[in-house]
């Protein structure tokens, strides 16, 4: 019953320009889960000879209130997928 307000914490999503603000290469992704389900996230490409790390950031937030670690891990080197 109270699961919901202890555990999912969620943020509200907001629609920017968030390639042009982080100043990252971020490539929307849209993944069908199933017929009703489609879930959002992020690539960002480092090369193709790079590793990629998928990044499954928990529940609470939001992938733009990650931007500053993939930012960070753009930098050593790392593509990143990260979803909501």
């Amino acid at each position: 019953m109270f699961e919901g307000v202890f555990v999912f914490q969620p943020s509200p999503w907001e629609d920017r320009n968030w390639a042009g603000l982080s100043g990252l290469p971020l490539e929307e992704v849209w993944l069908p889960v199933d017929e009703s389900v489609t879930v959002f996230g992020w690539f960002v490409d480092a090369g193709p000879t790079k590793p990629v790390l998928l990044w499954c950031h928990g529940n609470a937030g939001n992938i733009s209130h990650r931007l500053d670690n993939i930012r960070e891990l753009f930098r050593l080197g790392l593509s990143v997928f990260i979803f909501d």
